[in-house]
């Protein structure tokens, strides 16, 4: 048989039944070797967005420290060589998160180095890596944010603070990592970017009349908006110079609560308590123009984009939820109105933006799906006996979960029918805390106030099977997956933060604990799976606020 028909017929594989395969055949077994199948069957189970998101943790890296990273998990130098120098192939991303996930699957323990601590004076609002996992910065009461960036020897050293005239509410990364915002408590947003030298610079200041909600940059980094209680949103946009211009203001009659670009970063969308969202659009000529006003008969309570950037879907207290399309010409238009029988929290889209899913104030849960006649309707409803935390889709948005304080998580699957079906009911003992999905949409992840981490699989069968418990002495108050599927970090009242991960095996172990002297707030992975960031605010000044950078290592 030729080659190339042996490569198609195997690509029709999983990536399980690739695994089989390279078990039983030795012929097979050289080919898969040969052609990197397995590695490029495991990156495919993820989205292209996720995909986009990995790819960009290496783009800024040097072979050195790609290689420092494929240290912490694996003595092999000759492996760490050969896959470095092959970072010009299109298939890299896949070879180099394949391997290191498996390597670091090898690990049956971590070592835990803390490569630096981040002390503030007061409460700390938020601690983030930026996307290529090259960068930190944090938030606080104190009316700082401190970048931090990692060197090149692999150490983390302070770079800038930015300063406010009062508490800092949030800090965040565009998505290439080279310009950051700030928002204020003084009514101020503050723009800076990383320049070729390696060091930050404030670009911009965005003033205000009354508090700041958000601050937003488009996914390509290139336009930032903001939404303020005074009534405006403000669009800024990076000139080619290094400079951040003031583009187009969007006035609301009453504060507006949001403002959000669709994932193209062609339109923008604010909701504010005039009971009114307005879509804003760029033209060829980069002028933004308002191409609708959506209308509620009360506050909007949530809206959002279609990751195609081709829908958006509003809720508000007046009990109802909109949806609008765009049609040719870029004129956008109502679709569906939909009526529940109780208040609407919020709507978020599938990411194949063919289903829709609410949260409802009456403990329900809605799936509507989009009908080839252009309708929406209800697939769905999901019931709890309390407060519904959140509803989320897998990133196939094939399946979804629920968080409750009832206690419940439940998985719900599609059907071949387009119906939706329960699947699992996770039960805990005390408020279910969050619930998410593993980036390869095969795990579910949930924390609880009862102490417990649960991870259920998704097996070959469609079932959802219980795969691992792991305890805390306290509430669990979140458990997230790494951007690899096969971590987890939790953050507890119990002073400490777990690392869990999935072994050679198949089995979800702990691998290690990092302590800390008060309750940990926040745990999340750097993209590289490498670090971890963990949040410990006690709240007041002089009390315990510090924000740990913690590498991951083999051990020796």
């Amino acid at each position: 048989m030729p080659h190339f028909i042996q490569l198609n017929i195997i690509g029709y594989l999983g990536l399980k039944d690739i695994a089989r395969l390279k078990q039983v055949c030795s012929h097979f077994q050289e080919l898969i070797k040969q052609e990197d199948i397995l590695a490029k069957a495991w990156y495919r189970r993820f989205s292209s967005a996720h995909q986009s998101l990995l790819k960009t943790t290496i783009t800024a890296r040097s072979d050195q420290q790609l290689s420092a990273w494929l240290g912490q998990f694996t003595n092999n130098q000759a492996l760490i060589k050969s896959l470095v120098k092959r970072r010009e192939e299109v298939c890299f991303p896949a070879l180099l998160f394949f391997n290191n996930a498996d390597l670091m699957s090898q690990c049956e323990t971590f070592n835990v180095d803390k490569k630096v601590t981040i002390s503030h004076g007061a409460l700390i609002n938020s601690a983030t890596f930026s996307k290529d996992g090259l960068h930190v910065v944090t938030a606080s009461d104190d009316g700082t944010a401190k970048i931090y960036d990692k060197e090149s020897d692999g150490s983390w050293k302070e770079k800038d603070t930015i300063f406010h005239d009062d508490g800092v509410d949030s800090a965040a990364f565009s998505d290439d990592g080279r310009h950051l915002v700030t928002i204020g408590e003084d009514n101020k947003v503050k723009i800076c970017s990383w320049n070729d030298d390696g060091l930050w610079e404030e670009k911009a200041t965005i003033s205000h009349d009354l508090y700041v909600e958000s601050a937003t940059f488009s996914a390509d980094g290139r336009y930032l908006v903001t939404a303020s209680a005074d009534g405006t949103a403000k669009i800024y946009g990076y000139e080619d110079g290094g400079s951040w211009e003031a583009k187009a203001t969007i006035f609301h009659d009453e504060p507006v609560d949001s403002a959000t670009f669709s994932a193209d970063g062609s339109h923008i969308m604010t909701a504010s308590n005039d009971h009114k969202v307005r879509i804003y659009s760029r033209e060829g000529d980069g002028l933004w123009v308002k191409k609708a006003t959506i209308d509620h008969g009360n506050w909007v309570s949530s809206a959002t984009f279609s990751s195609d950037s081709t829908h958006v879907v509003t809720t508000s207290l007046d009990g109802t939820g909109k949806i609008y399309g765009q049609k040719e010409g870029g004129i956008w238009e109502e679709k569906a109105t939909l009526y529940p029988v109780d208040l609407f929290d919020s709507a978020t889209f599938s990411a194949d933006s063919n289903h829709l899913v609410i949260v409802c104030d009456d403990f329900t849960v809605k799936i509507f799906g989009h009908e080839k006649d252009g309708s929406w309707n209800v697939k769905a409803i999901i019931n709890h006996k309390f407060v519904v935390k959140s509803a989320i889709f897998s990133a196939d948005g094939n399946h979804l979960v629920t968080a409750s304080r009832d206690g419940k998580a439940k998985i719900y699957g599609q059907r071949e029918d387009g119906t939706w079906e329960k699947k699992a009911t996770i039960r805990h003992k005390k408020a279910v805390c969050s619930a998410s999905f593993s980036a390869d949409g095969l795990y579910v992840v949930t924390a609880s106030d009862d102490g417990k981490v649960k991870i259920y699989g998704h097996d070959d069968d469609g079932s959802w099977k219980k795969m691992a418990i792991f305890f805390h002495y306290a509430s669990v108050n979140s458990a997230a997956f790494g951007p690899d599927g096969r971590h987890v970090v939790t953050a507890s009242g119990d002073l400490t933060s777990k690392i869990i991960g999935l072994s050679a095996n198949g089995s979800w172990v702990e691998k290690a604990t990092i302590y800390h002297g008060k309750r940990v707030e926040s745990a999340t992975f750097s993209a590289d799976c490498g670090h971890v960031l963990t949040t410990v605010s006690e709240g007041y000044a002089g009390g315990y606020n510090k924000v740990k950078i913690t590498e991951l290592r083999i051990k020796e």
